[in-house]
């Protein structure tokens, strides 16, 4: 499963569980650039390195995106084990 698609199906659990969850995350260190997205569909767009009418203005770069795509994997990676290591 591509990574954009298992980071969007992420977002929306948290959807399923927190209200305005599109906005939620905006003081996470993870997710720096959601304060200048708005919505998954730009999120990824922006991951993937596609730049939009309204993202022409350089609110978003392709490579800022990645970067913040691999602080991402990295975060989930770590809280994914930190849940799965065994308690002393």
């Amino acid at each position: 499963m591509p990574e954009a698609v298992r980071l969007c199906l992420l977002n929306r659990c948290v959807a399923a569980k927190a209200p305005d969850a599109a906005f939620v995350a905006q003081d996470d260190p993870i997710f720096p650039a959601r304060r200048r997205v708005r919505g998954d569909k730009a999120l990824l767009n922006a991951r993937a390195g596609r730049v939009g009418a309204d993202q022409m203005e350089g609110a978003i770069d392709a490579p800022a995106a990645r970067r913040e795509t691999d602080r991402a994997r990295d975060g989930i990676a770590a809280f994914v084990g930190k849940r799965s290591a065994p308690l002393a």
